[in-house]
């Protein structure tokens, strides 16, 4: 949580998760699985992986297909299903050309074809939209590895196409983004690092909207932005960690600005307690949709700024079979970008718009909670409290929840069976369509390995079918029952 302005970039206010999977190391293996259920749901999935000399690489390929249910709440109406299917495919291939050189490629590509309605009815909506995603970097290892560069390039491109609802013509939306990274990460000495580079981004966009907005049917726009971060790390003493982040960025529609984070965590390793806080700030300019627009686009939107901190303990018991943590934090973001109910545009079909919130506070707690009472039995608990406030208005942003939480318990109660409970409780939260009450619910799964290569496993989410909005107005599935078999080679 909180913002991280050194390699992610200025615009993470909100804070980052950075996942990393593992390279392929081992011989060819893999896995394919098989899956039916509620709804007509059908998924099937396939991954192979392995290495071989200087190579190692894995590919993936998914697919779903369901008969769905009414994206229009059927308590307020609705009565048509509406499908969905997607298709996903991703790999990598890793090549070390030498002990200290390695060159990466990794891609994603995802289909999906989404039928929807509006908030207040039942319509013929289609939605067509891919993702793909490719990116290769070369890292070099110097100085006895101590010295680390990592140089990418990465490109991504996001379409929708928009049928059905009355429409003459289809109507398209494409969103692409190219980025150019240099990382040098430095272990100068013991307690000492340092982490530098920079990076460029080009953003663009390109729209053909002859049903929403006839007179204005194209429209097309993009822009750069860059910049350059160094990162100090250092452990005074023992158990203590400093850290420090500063980081220059510009953008050729909204100017420059600095952004930096100082963090720390001292670990008091005879009791297991790490006491931990940092300080960061963040800049987050517009996307050119919600400038540019045609209906909904607002150009005179201005750069999010934001300052957050954060304090917190994290304490490990019982050999590390309990852990605990809790956090306090506070933000304040000026300028917040926010969506907006407004008349509709000429030539618009419908209304709403971005706008600026002049300052947003928020504040809030997180718990979490993991342990194993038993040997068979893990418990994991999380808990958030938020509270988020319009400071020219004094009222509280009702789109965000007060209290959300989730709870998990595992138990493996045979050598080769386990079974999962899990817990999800939202607060109420207010958006343009209306209320979404607030609601729990509960999903219970079960997995048996017939042998090493050969799993079954089932599924039953929403298990007493509540009946629940995530967003106002939209359905979501009742009681869902799904079940297949994993094999392994």
């Amino acid at each position: 949580r909180g913002a991280r302005p050194g390699r992610f970039g200025a615009d993470n206010g909100g804070g980052v998760i950075n996942i990393v999977t593992k390279r392929p190391t081992g011989p060819l293996s893999g896995e394919a699985g098989i899956e039916y259920g509620s709804y007509n749901t059908k998924r099937l999935n396939a991954m192979v992986s392995g290495a071989a000399g200087p190579i190692d690489a894995r590919l993936a390929i998914g697919g779903t297909h369901t008969d769905g249910f009414s994206d229009f709440n059927e308590d307020r109406g609705g009565d048509e299903d509406d499908p969905f299917w997607s298709l996903s495919v991703s790999g990598r291939v890793g090549l070390q050309v030498t002990e200290n050189l390695r060159f990466d490629v990794v891609g994603r590509y995802l289909r999906e074809h989404i039928q929807w309605d509006y908030s207040f009815m039942d319509t013929d909506g289609i939605t067509n939209q891919t993702e793909r995603f490719l990116r290769a970097s070369a890292t070099l290892e110097m100085l006895n590895d101590s010295l680390v560069h990592t140089l990418g390039v990465a490109d991504s491109l996001s379409t929708r196409s928009m049928l059905g609802t009355g429409r003459r013509d289809e109507d398209t939306f494409d969103g692409g983004k190219t980025r150019i990274d240099y990382t040098a990460t430095w272990a100068a000495m013991d307690g000492v690092s340092l982490e530098l580079g920079g990076d460029a981004i080009n953003e663009r966009m390109e729209q053909d909207a002859p049903f929403v907005t006839p007179e204005i049917p194209h429209m097309e726009d993009d822009f750069w932005r860059g910049g350059a971060f160094l990162t100090l790390g250092v452990t005074p003493a023992e158990g203590l960690d400093l850290s420090a982040s500063l980081r220059g960025d510009t953008h050729e529609d909204h100017g420059s600005r600095i952004t930096y984070r100082l963090g720390a965590a001292y670990t008091v390793a005879p009791t297991g307690t790490t006491l931990r806080g940092s300080y960061a700030t963040a800049w987050q300019t517009p996307s050119l949709y919600e400038m540019h627009d045609p209906c909904y686009g607002n150009a005179d939107l201005r750069p999010e700024t934001s300052q957050s901190w954060d304090i917190g303990v994290d304490q490990s018991l019982l050999d590390d079979r309990l852990r605990a943590s809790a956090t306090y934090f506070e933000a304040r973001t000026q300028d917040q970008i926010d969506w907006q109910y407004a008349p509709a545009k000429p030539r618009c079909q419908w209304g709403g718009t971005y706008v600026n919130i002049d300052e947003v506070f928020t504040q809030g707690v997180e718990v979490a909670l993991t342990a194993r009472p038993v040997p068979d039995v893990d418990v994991s608990i999380g808990y958030t409290w938020q509270n988020a406030i319009d400071n020219k208005t004094d009222k509280r942003l009702d789109n965000i929840p007060v209290n959300q939480g989730t709870a998990s318990v595992t138990w493996r109660f045979l050598p080769e069976a386990t079974a999962n409970v899990g817990l999800r409780y939202r607060d109420r939260t207010k958006g343009f369509d209306g209320k979404s009450d607030a609601f729990w619910t509960a999903d219970v799964r079960l997995a048996y390995d017939v042998t090493d290569s050969i799993t079954l496993h089932g599924r039953v989410e929403n298990l007493f079918d509540a009946d629940y909005e995530e967003i106002a107005a939209y359905g979501t599935p009742g009681r869902s029952v799904y079940g297949g078999v994993t094999v392994r080679f």
